[in-house]
C-alpha cells in the first residue's frame, strides 16, 4: 500500500479529490502542518478493521515478519 503525503493547505483546497481517492482507489493521506505530519486519512473500511485489532500483538513476531511487514508500506509525497 502506498501512502501519500500532502500539505494541508494542498488537502483544503483539493479536498473533493483527496476524499475520492481514499474512499475508492484505498489511498491513505498524510496531512502535514508545517512540514510536519498531522493527521492521516483513511478509508472508513480500513478505519473499522484497525479499530478492531487489538493493541497487542496476539504472538510474537520474527525479525523476518516484521521485515517484510515494513516493506509492504512506502510513503509518496505529493507535489
Amino acid at each position: 500500500m502506498t501512502t501519500k503525503t500532502i500539505s494541508a493547505y494542498k488537502a483544503r483546497t483539493q479536498f473533493g479529490r483527496l476524499i475520492d481517492e481514499v474512499r475508492y482507489k484505498r489511498v491513505p493521506y498524510i496531512i502535514e502542518k508545517n512540514g510536519r505530519p498531522a493527521v492521516v486519512i483513511i478509508d472508513a473500511e480500513k478505519y473499522e478493521e484497525l479499530r478492531r485489532k487489538p493493541i497487542w500483538p496476539t504472538r510474537l513476531y520474527t525479525n523476518k515478519e516484521i521485515q517484510e511487514f515494513l516493506k509492504e508500506d512506502t510513503t509518496q509525497k505529493v507535489g
